[in-house]
C-alpha cells in the first residue's frame, strides 16, 4: 500500500502525521507567559489573585494573640461625645493624653491626626508643648497639599508640627477594590521625602525599614470582630494606670463609624462591617510587620513561573490523552480544583501564598490551546488516513486507524496474518495484443471488482502489481478468523474472475483465468520507507509462500491453492489435499490444499478423492487404479489428472518438486 510525496497535499499530510513536540512546547511557553503577564497588565485579572489571597488570609492564616508591644488609643464616638465639639479634635484633650503618656515610659507615640487648622490658641499651644517635650519618639501625621489638605492647611500643618518627626498619613489603597494592600514605607508620590507614619515610628525606635513598599501582611485576630492590638477609647486613658503603657508603642487616631475606615483582607470572608478597619489600626498592622521583619508570604516571581509551567505541563499531559469531551472537561475541572486546593493547603500548612490564578490561567490556556492544536493535527491525520486507506481497507478498519493513528507509524510490528495473491494467466500477452485504452478499461473493471470482494471479507488491499492483487487479512484485527475470511474471499474471487473472463471472451477478448494463493504465518506489518515515499505492507517468508502458491496453481492445474497453515485455522471450510511441494529455496515441504464450496462439483467426489489420495500417500499400488476410476466421474478434474500422470511416471507419495518460483 504505497504513497508517494509528489503532491503538496501529500507532503503536508505526512508532515502533519509526524509532527514533533515543538508546537506543544511553544504552546506551553506562550501560555505561561500570558498567564504571568495578563494579571499584571490587566488589573481586573490581577484582582482575582488578590481576592484569592484575601480569602486565605481571612480564613486560613494562623490566629494571632493580642500584641503586647502596640496599643491603640481610639478617638471614637464615645470619646467625641465627651468633647465640646467634634472637629477639629479638642487639642486640650489630646494634650492631656500625651501628658499622661509622658510619665508612663512609653516606647513611642504615633499621632494619626492632621493638625491642619487652628483651634483655641491656649489648647493649640498646650498640645504643641506636649508634643515637643515628649520624652519618647513621637511621629505626627503629614499630608501634601491638593490631596488631603489645601495649600493654606498645609502651611499651617508645617508650622504646627515644625521640629517634630513627620510621617505620611496616606494609606496605599488598591484603586480597583479600595483595599489597603501595601505598607507605605517610601511615599513615592509625596512632595516631601518622608516615610509613612508606621515606617517613621518604626525607624525612630531602631527598626530596619524595607527598601520598597512591601505587601501588607495582615495579622489575623483569633476573633474576627476583635483587634490584634489592645484598643482603648481615648476617654479611658486617664482611667488606666501609667504602667499599662510602659515600653509600648502607642498609636492615637480616629475610629469613626462612617469615615476613615478602609477595606482589608478580612472583608473577603466577613464583609465590610468586620473587614473595614480604621486607618490607625491599619498603621498598627504595618508597624507590627516592620518591627517583626516579616515579608509578605507570597512567593517570588521565579517560583511563580515554576508553578505556572508545572500547571501548564499538567494541562499538556491531559490534552495528549485522546479522551471523550465530557471526560476531558471533568478532568480539566479537577485540575483547576487541584491547583486551588494546593494553594489552600500550602498556605494552611506553611503560611506560603502560592499563586492560584496565574497557574489556573496557565492550565486553562495551555489545555485549550494544546487541545485545539492536537485536534487540528488529529483531524489532518484522520483525513490523511481516510484518504489513503479508504482505497485499501474496509471502512471499519479505517475508523479503527482514525482512533489509533500510531498503527501507521514508520516501523512495524510482528503479527500472524493471512496473505492472498492473485494473478491473471497470460495477461502480459493479452496486453501486447490490444490497444492501451481498452486494456486500461478492462483492467480497471477487473481490479475494481476484485478489490470490492477483498473489502467485503475484511481484507486490506496491499498493492496492485499490474493485473495481480495482493491482500492481507488480519492486519488490524486480532484473532484467527482472518484465515477463514481469506479462504472465503479466495473462493468468491475465483467465482468473480471466472465470470469476468467468460464475459470478456464473449466480447472477443481472450482474458485468462485467475490463479490465487493463500498462506498464513507471522510477518512484520508496518510503514516502511521515509517521509516522501513509504509503503505500508507486510514483509516476511509467509508473504513469499503465498506468492509461490499462486504460481503453483499453474503446475497443479488448479485456480486456488491454500497452505496447511491456513487450513488449520478454518474449521468450517472444505478442502481437499493437493500434495506436498518443495519450492525452490526451501528445505521443508509444504502441504497444499484446494478449497471448494458446497455447490462445487468437486464436492460430489471429494470423499472418493480423499480415499485415493490416502492410498497414494501410503505408497499403496492400488492408488493408480483408484485415481483411474475417479477420472471416470471427474474426467476434467486437474488434480486427478495430475496424480494419474505422476503415478504413471513412477512417482510415489504426494511430494512434488517445483523448480520454478
Amino acid at each position: 500500500m504505497a504513497a508517494a510525496g509528489g503532491g503538496g497535499s501529500w507532503k503536508r499530510a505526512v508532515k502533519a502525521a509526524s509532527a514533533g513536540p515543538l508546537p506543544l512546547v511553544l504552546i506551553l511557553l506562550l501560555s505561561g507567559l500570558f498567564a504571568i503577564a495578563l494579571p499584571r497588565f490587566i488589573p481586573q485579572l490581577g484582582l482575582i489573585e488578590r481576592w484569592m489571597v484575601d480569602w486565605r488570609i481571612a480564613l486560613l492564616a494562623p490566629p494571632t494573640e493580642p500584641r503586647r508591644d502596640i496599643v491603640v488609643i481610639a478617638i471614637d464616638e464615645a470619646s467625641l461625645d465627651r468633647l465640646p465639639y467634634r472637629s477639629p479634635i479638642d487639642r486640650g484633650f489630646l494634650a492631656a493624653i500625651l501628658e499622661r503618656l509622658a510619665g508612663a515610659q512609653v516606647r513611642g507615640v504615633m499621632l494619626d491626626i492632621l493638625f491642619d487648622r487652628p483651634t483655641e490658641p491656649e489648647k493649640d499651644a498646650r498640645l504643641q508643648a506636649a508634643m515637643r517635650s515628649f520624652p519618647a519618639p513621637l511621629v505626627v501625621a503629614w499630608a501634601d497639599p491638593g490631596r488631603a489638605v489645601t495649600d493654606a492647611q498645609h502651611e499651617f500643618l508645617g508650622k504646627f508640627t515644625e521640629g517634630l518627626m513627620r510621617g505620611y498619613a496616606n494609606l496605599l489603597v488598591d484603586p480597583l477594590d479600595g483595599s489597603v494592600r501595601w505598607v507605605n514605607v517610601r511615599h513615592e508620590r509625596g512632595r516631601d521625602p518622608l516615610p509613612g507614619l508606621a515606617a517613621a515610628l518604626a525607624g525612630a525606635v531602631g527598626a530596619s525599614l524595607p527598601s520598597e513598599n512591601p505587601t501588607l501582611d495582615y495579622l489575623r485576630p483569633a476573633d474576627p470582630q476583635a483587634s490584634v492590638f489592645p484598643t482603648f477609647a481615648a476617654w479611658q486613658v486617664p482611667l488606666l494606670p501609667p504602667a499599662f503603657f510602659a515600653d509600648r508603642l502607642v498609636l492615637i487616631g480616629g475610629d469613626y463609624v462612617s469615615e476613615d475606615r478602609y477595606r482589608t483582607p478580612l472583608a473577603a470572608a466577613y464583609g465590610d462591617r468586620i473587614g473595614r478597619l480604621p486607618g490607625v489600626a491599619i498603621h498598627g498592622h504595618a508597624l507590627a510587620q516592620i518591627l517583626d521583619g516579616r515579608r509578605a508570604r507570597a512567593v517570588a516571581l521565579p517560583a511563580e513561573i515554576g508553578f505556572v509551567l508545572l500547571a501548564g505541563l499538567g494541562a499538556l499531559a491531559l490534552a495528549l490523552f485522546n479522551l471523550p469531551v465530557a471526560t476531558r472537561a471533568l478532568l480539566g475541572l479537577a485540575g483547576l480544583l487541584l491547583i486551588g486546593g494546593a494553594g489552600l493547603w500550602v498556605f494552611s500548612a506553611f503560611e506560603i501564598l502560592l499563586p492560584i490564578f496565574s497557574p489556573a490561567l496557565a492550565f486553562f490556556l495551555t489545555g485549550t490551546a494544546a487541545s485545539f492544536h492536537l485536534q487540528r493535527r488529529f483531524a489532518r491525520e484522520r483525513a490523511f488516513i481516510r484518504e489513503v486507506l479508504s482505497r485499501y481497507v474496509p471502512e471499519d478498519v479505517v475508523r479503527m486507524l482514525e482512533r489509533d493513528p500510531s498503527r501507521l507509524r514508520l516501523g512495524g510490528e510482528r503479527r500472524t496474518m493471512t496473505f492472498l495473491f492473485t494473478d491473471v494467466a497470460g495477461f502480459t500477452s493479452l496486453a501486447e495484443r490490444i490497444e492501451p485504452q481498452r486494456l486500461v478499461s478492462v483492467l480497471n473493471r477487473y481490479l475494481d471488482g476484485m478489490s470490492k470482494i477483498v473489502f467485503a471479507h475484511g481484507g486490506m488491499l496491499d498493492k496492485y502489481i499490474g493485473d495481480a492483487v495482493v491482500a492481507v487479512f488480519g492486519a488490524f484485527r486480532d484473532g484467527e478468523a482472518h484465515a477463514a475470511a481469506a479462504v472465503a474471499c479466495a473462493l468468491e474471487l475465483d467465482r468473480f474472475a471466472r465470470d469476468f473472463a467468460q464475459r470478456m471472451r464473449a466480447d472477443g477478448l481472450a482474458f485468462g483465468h485467475t490463479r490465487i494463493g493463500v498462506n498464513t504465518g507471522p510477518a512484520v506489518l508496518g510503514n516502511f520507507g521515509g517521509a516522501e515515499r513509504f509503503d505500508f505492507t507486510a514483509i516476511g517468508d509467509p508473504v513469499n509462500v503465498a506468492a509461490r502458491l499462486e504460481g503453483a496453481n499453474k503446475f497443479f492445474g488448479t485456480r486456488v491453492a491454500v497452505s496447511e497453515t491456513t487450513v488449520q485455522f478454518c474449521d468450517e471450510a472444505r478442502f481437499r489435499p493437493v500434495g506436498e511441494i518443495l519450492v525452490k529455496g526451501k528445505d521443508e515441504s509444504l502441504k497444499v490444499y484446494q478449497p471448494f464450496a458446497s455447490d462445487d462439483p468437486v464436492a460430489a467426489w471429494a470423499e472418493e478423492y480423499a480415499a485415493a489420495y490416502a492410498l497414494m500417500v501410503a505408497g499403496d499400488p492400488s492408488a493408480a487404479a483408484s485415481f483411474a476410476r475417479l477420472q471416470e466421474h471427474a474426467p476434467g478434474d486437474p488434480l486427478v489428472l495430475l496424480h494419474r500422470r505422476r503415478l504413471a511416471a513412477g512417482e510415489i507419495g504426494a511430494k512434488m518438486v517445483l523448480n520454478e518460483k
